[in-house]
């Protein structure tokens, strides 16, 4: 057979105990003044009266005492606590801003070297953009943002890298050519070693790009890159469309 548990203790009513405390002191106050020969019931129940707002008084100062300091320790503990996440939460506010900063710059990058995924542009060309010079980018955007003369001039070394890859058909084509290539290839150079790609690994793209820029200018007439078209329309003088007539 089951045991059974003993029955829950009934919770204290203090406030019953406060007033049962309170009518036995006064019951007492009363016996001690009979006693010592006071007889007056009015004598008495006055002496009580008085005693009970003592009391009562008494009661009240130690209970507003016990809140205040019941007070003042949760608002050292919320106070104390509120530091403590504060605290923990400051060790973790540069992480996210580095990596929100991070993400921001990948995503730049990644919008930047989408040239690369023209089908007219070599696959080794391609992958370097996709790769290497998406890192190189990435870096620039940390360091200096996507807004600065640093990030542009890198970002347009896609273009001028694209179009020196390209058939080159008349003279001012090859003559701007021979002229232009050293720039972004210095540049090239540059970002690789802002990455620390070692000057033996950049070797193979050199010479492939080398190659390439040598082959353009006899190259067979074909189909001009989007890069090449981007660069025509900047060197070239917005044309002014014809007022429509009223």
């Amino acid at each position: 057979m089951l045991e059974q548990a003993p029955p829950a203790c009934p919770r204290p009513n203090f406030a019953a105990l406060v007033a049962e405390c309170r009518q036995l002191y006064l019951d007492r106050l009363g016996a001690i003044v009979r006693e010592a020969g006071v007889t007056s019931a009015a004598a008495i129940a006055a002496l009580q009266g008085g005693a009970a707002e003592f009391y009562d008084e008494i009661t009240l100062r130690r209970a507003r005492a016990g809140f205040e300091r019941c007070a003042f320790a949760l608002e050292s503990f919320l106070a104390q606590r509120d530091h403590d996440i504060q605290a923990a939460a400051e060790a973790y506010v540069p992480r996210a801003e580095g990596q929100e900063r991070r993400d921001l710059a990948a995503l730049a990058a990644g919008q930047a070297v989408h040239a690369g995924d023209d089908p007219a542009v070599a696959p080794l060309v391609a992958e370097f953009l996709r790769s290497d010079w998406r890192r190189v980018l990435e870096a620039v955007h940390l360091e200096h943002g996507g807004a600065g003369q640093s990030w542009t001039d890198n970002v347009s070394v896609i273009d001028e890298l694209l179009w020196s890859l390209t058939p080159k058909h008349d003279a001012e084509e090859r003559r701007r050519l021979a002229a232009t290539v050293p720039a972004p290839l210095r540049r090239i150079n540059a970002g690789l070693a802002r990455i620390a790609v070692a000057p033996a690994a950049r070797t193979p793209f050199f010479d492939a790009c080398f190659a390439l820029q040598t082959a353009a200018p006899r190259a067979k007439a074909g189909a001009t890159s989007k890069a090449a078209r981007r660069l025509k329309q900047r060197s070239r003088p917005a044309s002014r469309r014809p007022k429509r007539s009223s």
